[in-house]
């Protein structure tokens, strides 16, 4: 795992010495937990890969795929106390239905995570294509607004697999994915990628439709937030808590 960040840094290196602008990231994804496993014995492992990257002097991190804030925003903290001023962005996993493996629904996750002021990044990868992932997030900022200080992320899987000759193969083609994806910029998305089933050619695709047609940062207000008063009375909104930000200087968070 430090071998692999080691590689990423140089490359990344490498980039920049030739002008780009690139940013490795210590990447995390869900542990499987066997049913003997406590909780204490995953957080452990959490802690133990988080700290694997923070002796490295990693200072972007990305936990992707989670089915729901709880674990995520414990490893979070871990971090924040350690390196205060990482750029860590939370992403989430939902079947079409809306809903993750554990139970809960998108808009909750999402809002906890968001509220959480922990996190500088805030989206879904992975789990739905990206026409599904453009419903989930419009329907979330129609309710809820792009929020103040967060940056949402958006990495669909292109389509759907079938199983073809023992393979997994998925099913939408290069220019969809990167019309849809272009759609899901346009909600004021900032951060944009692929997850399973995309390769070099459809980043390819997204970096080069958004390169030729920045999406204007007034699209930020395109969305209405609904009377706060209602939400709360259907149970939908928790009152809003002030609390410091623990965020510092971060190349990354400066770029964007």
């Amino acid at each position: 795992m430090q071998a692999g960040y080691r590689i990423a840094r140089q490359a990344a290196d490498e980039a920049t010495q030739r002008g780009l602008d690139v940013f490795p990231a210590a990447d995390l994804g869900p542990i499987f937990e066997e049913s003997e496993r406590s909780a204490d014995d995953v957080m452990a492992e959490y802690y133990e890969i988080t700290d694997a990257f923070l002796e490295l002097g990693a200072d972007v991190f990305v936990l992707e795929t989670f089915p729901d804030e709880q674990q995520m925003l414990e490893v979070v903290r871990r971090i924040r106390k350690r390196r205060p001023d990482a750029f860590i962005i939370g992403q989430f996993s939902f079947v079409p239905t809306g809903y993750s493996r554990t139970g809960f629904h998108f808009k909750t996750v999402i809002k906890r995570a968001v509220e959480s002021g922990l996190l500088d990044g805030v989206g879904l990868n992975c789990g739905i294509g990206a026409a599904h992932m453009k419903k989930f997030l419009s329907a979330y900022l129609e309710d809820f607004g792009l929020p103040e200080g967060t940056v949402f992320t958006a990495l669909p899987n292109c389509g759907y697999p079938q199983i073809i000759r023992g393979r997994a193969v998925y099913s939408d083609s290069v220019p969809y994915f990167g019309d849809k994806v272009s759609e899901i910029a346009e909600l004021g998305v900032r951060i944009l990628g692929g997850c399973c089933g995309t390769t070099p050619e459809y980043i390819r695709e997204i970096a080069a439709r958004l390169s030729a047609t920045p999406i204007i940062s007034s699209v930020r207000i395109r969305w209405r937030r609904k009377d706060e008063d209602k939400l709360q009375a259907e149970g939908l909104v928790s009152e809003r808590v002030s609390q410091p930000s623990p965020k510092g200087k971060n190349p990354f968070r400066d770029k964007l």
